[in-house]
């Protein structure tokens, strides 16, 4: 398909529509570059913290904020997410603590991981997104 730019994928849509939210029943549903990232991302915070988690149930630790950081693979992948611009330091804060919560579902978990992608990308201003 003809393209109005060097930027066109080979279905002929728009680059930027890669990063542009969609509209669903009404909400912006994640663009497909958010999805992407929060596919690639979920299973490595996932694992990891599942990890994280046996080892200081097998050890009698308070999993915590504070005990991440001796766990030096899994306090560096939370570092990394301060790379995504537009996060801070408290969104990453808040979604570690979501995932040390015993009592949040996965679905919760990963809502905000995709919310923290999502602010990262600029496409959300207020909520946790569970979409």
């Amino acid at each position: 398909p003809a393209g109005d730019s060097a930027l066109h994928t080979t279905i002929g849509k728009p680059y930027a529509d890669f990063f542009t939210p969609e509209k669903s029943r009404g909400n912006d549903a994640p663009s497909p570059c958010a999805e992407g990232l929060t596919s690639a991302l979920w299973p490595i915070f996932w694992g990891m913290s599942r990890i994280f988690l046996h080892i200081c149930k097998t050890n009698n630790i308070q999993a915590s904020s504070q005990t991440v950081m001796q766990f030096q693979a899994l306090a560096q992948a939370f570092r990394l997410l301060t790379a995504l611009p537009k996060v801070t330091e408290a969104d990453v804060q808040s979604f570690l603590t979501v995932m040390l919560e015993s009592a949040a579902e996965m679905k919760t978990r990963r809502g905000a991981l995709r919310y923290l992608v999502r602010t990262g990308l600029g496409e959300t201003s207020t909520g946790l997104t569970l979409q």
